[in-house]
């Protein structure tokens, strides 16, 4: 996520974890961003370039899930709401008729995804 600290890579690698130990197969654009190079000091390509790739996979997946960029004293420094890509994606799930569900991070019990109801 461009304008927040380390490309938001952090928040990325952590949802894809727990996703994953509860058995979700994950796409995850940092993944796929250091896949292709991409590190937080190098310039990154234009967005198209990463939404035409990010939409490649959500056609194949099942949902998506829209998580915050980063915390800063315990409260959300910037949302998936401020992000021009995410809203792409967004936009891009619901039209294929995906399920979308955002992340909700709880400072004890940690994070649960909850369906989307189009309202922030």
């Amino acid at each position: 996520m461009r304008g927040v600290p380390n490309l938001n890579f952090h928040s990325f690698d952590k949802t894809a974890m727990v996703l994953r130990a509860l058995g979700v197969e994950v796409f995850s654009p940092a993944e796929m961003d250091r896949e292709e190079g991409l590190t937080p000091d190098k310039p990154p390509k234009p967005l198209y370039t990463y939404l035409l790739r990010d939409f490649a996979a959500i056609d194949k997946a099942d949902a998506i899930v829209l998580i915050d960029g980063y915390y800063k004293n315990g409260k959300v420094a910037k949302s998936w709401l401020e992000s021009n890509g995410a809203n792409a994606e967004l936009a891009h799930a619901l039209l294929a008729g995906k399920e979308v569900y955002e992340e909700r991070v709880d400072q004890i019990w940690g994070p649960k995804y909850v369906r989307w109801q189009g309202q922030a």
